[in-house]
């Protein structure tokens, strides 16, 4: 961030997109995860398509709400890479994966585990997708609308 005058907008209005989107993500949870379980929901899909954020074109194909990338390019994420990223303990971590891959939301493959591709395309998942879109775009704005360069 340029302007260190911006700090606390910034933080406030950014965990607001948090908080925001996380409460939502629970609401619409159809399994009744809590939020932790969310939280490793959606960083085991984050890390199954880290390596596609560098290839624009890449990200565009698999980029619409029924377009998912397809399961020979997303990559499996390991327990102990899930646990280290959320600071989580690994024991947490691999009863909360447990309990997801029992509940069909994840699958284990190769070394690691993977988001099954019907839960990223069910009514949950892409109400959160939609929430998220419209809290980013508020969020921008309201980044704008004191100032802080976006």
């Amino acid at each position: 961030m340029d302007n260190p005058a911006h700090l606390r907008i910034v933080s406030r209005l950014s965990m607001d997109f948090l908080v925001t989107y996380l409460g939502g993500a629970v609401r619409n949870s159809r399994a009744g995860y809590d939020i932790i379980d969310l939280v490793i929901l959606m960083t085991i899909g984050v890390g199954n398509v880290d390596h596609m954020k560098g290839d624009v074109a890449l990200s565009r194909r698999y980029g619409a709400a029924d377009q998912p990338a397809p399961e020979e390019l997303r990559r499996p994420m390991s327990r102990l890479a899930v646990a280290q990223a959320l600071g989580l303990t690994r024991e947490t971590t691999r009863r909360k994966i447990n309990k997801l891959i029992e509940d069909g939301a994840v699958k284990e493959a190769g070394k690691g585990v993977v988001v099954v591709m019907e839960d990223a395309l069910d009514d949950g998942h892409l109400a959160n997708a939609r929430l998220n879109v419209i809290l980013l775009r508020s969020l921008v704005r309201s980044l704008r609308q004191h100032g802080v360069d976006v």
